[in-house]
């Protein structure tokens, strides 16, 4: 049997997911980055070989994307994360909806990648200057709500009010903006609504 991986090495977590010949997926990891993005990727892979019983000679085509693509130099191929994007959720979809729009929070910077109707990128944005409106922002969040990352969703659709205007545009100044509308007794859900549409509209 021959695999076929693909290794998004990102700012604040590297991503690898193993697929076979049917393109079935077999198994996906995720770790942090740290400062040795290459020092990481590489035993990452290595672990996740060893946990799936895969020879390493039988890992016959690796793409590589992200942040630290091009220090991963055993990639037979690496492209942009913009592409990267767009031919997972295509792929994803399998056909079953028509993916116009793709937003992407990563650990250090947001994408919004518009597709046309054969799934080809057409256009994109990046807010990349700024820490408010990343993943990294929305840990800072989580941590001073005093709840997980993955529970912001949940939180968010649970908010009965008006979501809750956070004006700043400067992750460090929304964080105090955050912590005065907790002060003032404003629900977390309100907050959460309010961080989630302030993201959307940078």
């Amino acid at each position: 049997m021959r695999y076929f991986a693909g290794i998004d090495i990102g700012s604040t977590a590297i991503k690898i997911a193993i697929v076979d010949e049917s393109k079935k997926l077999v198994g996906h990891k995720i770790s942090a980055s740290g400062s040795m993005f290459y020092k990481y990727a590489k035993q990452t892979l290595k672990e996740m070989l060893n946990e799936l019983d895969i020879d390493e000679n039988d890992l016959v085509y690796t793409v590589a994307t992200g942040y630290g693509r091009k220090l991963f130099k055993e990639a037979d191929e690496n492209i942009s994360e913009i592409t990267a994007n767009a031919m997972g959720a295509i792929a994803a979809a399998d056909g079953e909806c028509d993916i116009r729009t793709i937003i992407n929070i990563g650990g250090q910077d947001s994408k919004a990648i518009s597709l046309d109707d054969k799934g080809n990128v057409v256009n994109f944005a990046m807010n990349d200057r700024c820490a408010a409106g990343t993943g990294k922002f929305l840990d800072v969040v989580a941590m001073n709500l005093e709840i997980e990352v993955d529970e912001l969703g949940e939180y968010h659709f649970k908010s009965k009010g008006t979501p809750l205007a956070i004006n700043s545009t400067c992750a460090v100044f929304a964080e105090s903006e955050i912590i005065g509308l907790l002060g003032n007794n404003n629900s977390v859900e309100d907050i959460v609504a309010g961080v989630h549409y302030s993201i959307a509209k940078r």
